[in-house]
């Protein structure tokens, strides 16, 4: 594990100092105007992985450092003078900005390893050094000479522990001396030293030890039961031991201040006996100290909200030795059932002298419902506690108030997070409320909470609200009472509180709070009763005697939710009546439409004539109509009358007033003409057409301010003219871009238009975009296009517009071509030069093949590369595919199958793994290499590495079991081989170092091919399931290569969930054998499935074709064919394999094509253009060649290979 040393003050020794001479003070510009800063270093018993010398001025420098042999990377209290940055002239602290650069330095647990992190402004020196520390007595020491006169320290020099030798030992003893040199020093410190000793239970603290510092010092010390404290005066610490503490019995009492459980060493005790059902112990002691305090709580065993849980009755015994205590006299007893469902019981003995044995009893609690909440009362008892809320509010339109009274129970207490979750306007809690729980409020959305009570009731947590928008709304008399309550925005008096009062609602049902602060926002439900129906006209709204008017928006109704009046500013007590229109009858017909009458003299528009609808038709609603010798106004479009109806075109009256519930819900039209000067009343929900981008609203000429602004429209209508306007189409033609937040089709003449292009998958914004207005291209001067994020915006439309924009896609050569990769994303093939493209090349739908590809990039950025299906097919064998040049600092994911050939890297390369990643690739490393998809078993130059052995896969461990993960790795020549142990941490999505980095070095004059590993340096314990990798480098003078081995380590459970499994089908060849057989196999989800396949001797030449769908399966290096992460039923199909043809030694030659061996070089001689494949007897392919027409040679080891070409398999040996 590291840790931010910086954070927690460790001591350090490293010296970082960061200098520059005047001269250099802003680094070398280059010819290109950008700044490089030079690195120089100075080491001492310490090595970096990556040492560059110089650096691009704003890039972040990361160095990789590694102690030597018993040198440790500083660790202490002293960095801030220890370590010393200079950026030039200036003087820069740890972790503190400068131009908005950082500096840290990350250190792990046991000192070998260090991150240091430095963003780089100007020229540099680094000089690093390790300190020496030493074993003794089975601790680590280092020596140190702070002052420390103070704690009772004379000697200069001091010894502190900073580890052990072993963490599987059960007992340690802390020495007070320790020697070195043959010179003794006080042990005086300790420094995190028993981190990871899972297997310590004691601890004996020699009697110098003035300190114990760090975190981490008892981390992972699971098994930890005693602990020892022998100096003559109080160890300072900074955590405590997880155990029984025992201390000199003249320090007790300073100890006791510190230690939660602590002893005099020596001390008497006597045994605490506890009994009871149904109990829960929170704190209790199994021995307790002579003649002190014995404190003891306890809750019942349920805490589950909803079902019958217990609490501490009145009734407990406490006897000591063979005495039954009284209570009030030799102890004393607290309980509380408010609090929690289980509530908490405390018993509370002043001084122990024998043994003691506590009894209690519980009482059940019951629970019932009443409303909205829950409550738990206690048999006999006549009060009843709130337990939580049944059915959460998803709205703030929503207030809740709790009675004073339920049944034939007092409401007197609320539990523990009783109101978690909840979204309310408002919440009123009644005066009889006595206690309150902890977290009652937490993660709510309440705006305001009402409390009746003028005594504040009992808080178990002052910080009752986590809801920091909440108001607390208490007695004014009583507001520096509730002062203390913490969490809520403000406490104010209820003397601001406004009364909300509705005497007269005929056949409509309110819903929303009786009062209302100043000030806020009031949000109620009005609710017609089933058969009538309410309209804005219908409500009567006062506001302190005033009456409001809907038509200036004084109140809403429907408009900001279905049924909902709201007021956007209360400045009065208010006063709601209402009277909600029965429906008359059955809706009569009239022409094309269906009315119904709502009230004398009024009907509203109920619907189409079923027989008169068809598909794009226009409608024209009348103002006023003639039935059965009565004249009406149209005032209104009923709720649905327009739902799911397809029109061209409607026309709204001035007549109409509101527009009802869904009247248009679903439909679709390309026009609305609107008559009225002022919006109609809408309802949540009045216009939700299909598509409002695809409709025009028309509006009367001068009315457009009333439905339409520079920042608004009318219900989301994109489209608003006045009735007269001209408009213009809107064409785009766009490759790999969307738009949004729509694609406009129209622009009203006169009017600009914005919009963003937003480039789909991983494409790139274009950095240009071309406009026609008209025929006639716009200049830039006309509009603004922003390339980094997309946004156009185009001013005054006066004609047809045109927009054609093409995204920055994957690069996707046409075959056999030379590519080039340069700096910023660009690319050169041959007939392009410095194209762009967006980092993918090649593509999921079929495999790309090129001759080669040089990435040449020298900007100093980390480029990402993607290769999807990529094969590289130099024209010469002896040549590398792929060059990665000196300049280049690159990360390549790999997707689906590559055939990468030759790879030389000279500079910094790191394989990822994309999706359904396969590799066939041969790296010379020259540079820095990291391979992270697991894929790779060698490198070669330099610092050349295989990976002789890799952990199994996917192994599975029994439950409280471990297993060992191993790894084998070699080098030939010299070498420095480390092993870094990593687990995924999926919470954080990174990998993390489980175990310290081995190091082994093997010098040149060493002749034999070391494994430089031995089976405890390569191998990791685990006992945990998950993700593990090993990354094994090497590494040469300035030449590092890195191969990753992974393993994913599965527990198998006791009880396991049903097994999901596919079926796959292995089916029967002519020509060779199957292990297993042909047939079908069960396979788990997710799992793998392999089979070897063995040529009969007459078929031997043959190369099989083995497919699943159209996905071609190769070989693994053993020839086994593996199919992994099975989650569907599978049909294998095997093709290829026919009877020899014409077989030779040294020569074999078919038609016109001939193909011979001789002194390790293959010759192929064609007639045409075609493709061969060079494969192992064992199955592996070797090479894939195009063959030009005439002859082809490549250099390949001697023996005995395949070769596949045009579905013939020759045989030859050489």
């Amino acid at each position: 594990m590291k840790t931010n040393l910086l954070r927690i003050g460790l001591r350090l020794s490293l010296v970082v100092i960061l200098l520059c001479s005047a001269h250099l003070a802003w680094g070398q510009v280059d010819a290109d105007g950008s700044i490089t800063h030079s690195i120089k270093y100075q080491l001492e018993n310490v090595t970096l992985e990556e040492s560059p010398s110089t650096i691009s001025n704003g890039n972040e420098l990361r160095l990789k450092i590694h102690a030597s042999g018993d040198y440790r990377l500083p660790f202490g209290r002293y960095i801030t003078n220890n370590v010393i940055v200079y950026m030039g002239d200036r003087d820069v602290s740890p972790y503190t900005t400068w131009d908005g650069c950082y500096y840290s330095i990350d250190i792990d647990r046991d000192g070998t390893y260090a991150e240091l992190s430095l963003c780089v402004t100007d020229d540099m020196e680094i000089r690093i050094s390790a300190i020496e520390t030493f074993i003794f007595e089975g601790f680590r020491f280092v020596i140190f000479d702070e002052d420390w006169s103070l704690m009772g320290v004379k000697e200069k020099y001091k010894a502190e522990v900073c580890g052990v030798a072993s963490k599987k030992q059960r007992e340690y003893n802390v020495p007070d001396k320790a020697e070195w040199n043959h010179q003794e020093y006080p042990v005086v410190s300790i420094w995190d030293a028993f981190y990871g000793c899972s297997s310590a239970t004691t601890l004996r603290i020699g009697k110098n030890v003035r300190m114990i510092d760090g975190y981490y010092t008892y981390l992972k010390c699971e098994s930890l039961e005693k602990v020892y404290f022998l100096a003559p005066e109080p160890t300072m610490m900074k955590s405590s031991p997880p155990c029984d503490c025992y201390v000199p019995k003249e320090l007790f009492y300073d100890y006791c201040m510190v230690l939660p459980s602590v002893y005099p060493i020596d001390a008497k005790t006597f045994p605490v006996t506890y009994r009871g059902e149904h109990v829960s112990w929170q704190k209790q002691y199994k021995n307790a100290l002579e003649n002190t305090l014995l404190e003891v709580t306890w809750t019942g065993e349920n805490t589950a909200i909803g079902t019958d849980s217990y609490s501490p009755s009145k009734y407990v015994t406490v006897s000591m030795g063979d005495k039954i205590l009284e209570e009030g006299t030799d102890y004393s007893y607290s309980r509380s059932t408010y609090i929690r469902p289980n509530g908490m019981g405390t018993i509370k003995i002043p001084r122990v002298t024998d043994s003691v044995t506590i009894t209690v009893q519980m009482e059940k609690m019951t629970d019932f419902t009443e409303g909205k909440l829950m409550y738990h009362v206690v048999e006999g008892e006549t009060e009843a506690l709130i337990g939580s809320v049944i059915e959460k509010s998803t709205s703030k339109e929503n207030s809740l108030v709790i009675p004073a009274h339920v049944r034939n129970y007092t409401v007197t207490a609320i539990y523990d997070n009783a109101f978690v979750g909840e979204i309310l306007r408002s919440l009123t809690i009644p005066s009889s409320v006595r206690e309150v729980g902890s977290g009652i409020f937490e993660a709510t959305q309440i705006d305001t909470v009402y409390l009746k009570s003028t005594t504040p009731p009992v808080l178990k947590d002052k910080n009752i609200c986590w809801n920091k928008e909440c108001v607390l709304c208490v007695p004014t008399e009583s507001l520096k009472s509730y002062q203390g309550w913490g969490g809520f925005t403000k406490i104010i008096g209820d003397k601001n509180l406004l009364a909300v009062t509705h005497p007269s609602l005929e056949h409509v049902i309110y819903i929303g709070p009786e009062e209302i602060m100043e000030g806020e926002t009031f949000n109620a439900k009005l609710t017609p009763e089933s058969g009538y129906v309410l309209g804005i006209g219908d409500i009567t709204v006062t506001m302190g005697g005033k009456k409001l008017d809907p038509m200036s928006k004084e109140f809403f109704y429907g408009t900001f939710g279905k049924d909902t009046l709201t007021i956007e500013t209360v400045t009065g007590d208010v006063t709601i009546t209402a009277k909600a229109r029965k429906i008359s009858g059955d809706p009569f017909v009239l022409g094309d439409l269906t009315y119904r009458i709502t009230r004398d003299a009024a009907v509203e528009v109920a619907g189409v004539k079923e027989d008169a609808y068809t598909k794009g038709r226009s409608y024209v609603i009348p103002s006023s109509l003639e039935y059965e010798g009565n004249n009406y106004t149209v005032t209104g479009i009923g709720p649905k009358a327009f739902s799911g109806r397809i029109m061209e075109s409607i026309t709204i009256p001035s007549s109409v007033e509101e527009v009802g519930t869904e009247s248009f819900l679903d439909a679709q039209a390309d026009e609305i003409h609107i008559q009225r000067s002022t919006s109609p009343s809408t309802v949540n929900g009045s216009f939700n057409i299909l598509d409002k981008n695809k409709c025009r609203i028309y509006v009367p000429k001068g009315a457009l301010a009333a439905y339409h602004t520079a920042t608004w429209d009318w219900l989301g209508f994109p489209y608003i003219l006045e009735e007269g306007d001209k408009y213009f189409d809107v064409d785009f033609e766009l490759t790999g871009l969307t738009v949004k937040p729509f694609q406009p089709e129209i622009v009203i003449s006169g009017r600009s238009l914005s919009f963003t292009l937003v480039p789909e998958d991983k494409d790139l914004l274009p950095e240009a975009i071309q406009i026609l207005l008209g025929e006639k291209e716009i200049g830039a001067e006309s509009y603004t296009y922003d390339a980094k994020t997309g946004e156009v915006i185009i001013s005054t439309i006066s004609d047809r517009l045109t927009i054609e924009a093409h995204a920055i896609g994957a690069l996707l050569p046409k075959g056999n071509e030379n590519i080039t990769i340069g700096s910023n994303s660009t690319y050169s093939d041959g007939t392009t030069v410095d194209g762009k493209f967006n980092g993918v090349i090649g593509s999921d739908e079929k495999p790309t093949e090129i001759k080669s590809l040089n990435i040449e990039t020298d900007d100093g950025a980390t480029t990402a590369i993607t290769l999807k299906a990529l094969a590289v097919m130099p024209e010469s064998t002896t040549s590398p595919g792929i060059t990665i040049t000196e300049t280049s600092n690159i990360e390549i994911t790999l997707d689906g199958n590559n055939n990468l050939g030759k790879v030389l890297n000279q500079g910094s390369t790191r394989l990822l793994p994309g999706e359904n990643t396969l590799l066939d690739a041969l790296v010379e490393n020259e540079g820095v290499f990291i391979d992270e998809t697991g894929l790779l078993d060698a490198v070669t130059g330099p610092a050349g590495l295989t990976i002789a052995q890799r952990p199994e896969k996917a192994p599975r461990i029994e439950m409280g079991s471990s297993m060992l993960l191993k790894v084998e790795a070699s080098a030939e020549g010299e070498a420095n081989l480390s092993y870094i142990w990593e687990k995924f941490d999926s919470e954080n999505n990174n990998w993390k170092q489980v175990k310290p980095e081995v190091q082994r070095t093997k010098a040149l004059s060493s002749l034999r091919s070391d494994v430089l590993s031995t089976n405890e340096d390569a191998q990791l314990e685990v006992s945990e399931a998950g993700k593990y990798r090993c990354l094994v480098s090497n590494t040469v003078n300035a030449v590092t290569s890195t191969l990753t081995a992974y393993s994913e380590v599965s527990i198998a459970s006791s009880t396991p969930d049903p097994i999901v499994t596919f079926s796959v089908t292995l089916p029967s060849v002519e020509g060779a054998a199957l292990s297993p057989l042909a047939g079908t196999y069960s396979v788990e989800a997710g799992g793998s499935f392999s089979f070897s396949l063995t040529l009969d001797t007459d078929y031997d030449q043959s190369t099989p074709m083995v497919k699943v769908g159209d996905k071609l399966i190769e070989p693994t290096s053993d020839g086994k064919y593996e199919i992994k992460n099975i989650n569907s039923d599978i049909t294998i199909s095997i093709t290829g394999i026919v009877k020899n043809a014409t077989v030779g030694n040294a020569e074999v030659e078919s038609n016109a094509l001939k193909i011979w061996g001789s002194n390790g070089v293959l010759h192929i001689q064609s007639a045409h253009v075609s493709t061969a494949y060079i494969m192992t007897f064992g199955g592996q392919l070797y090479k894939a060649l195009t063959l030009p027409i005439g002859e082809t040679m490549i250099t390949i080891p001697q023996g005995a290979y395949i070769i596949r070409i045009e579905n013939q398999s020759y045989k030859i040996r050489f």
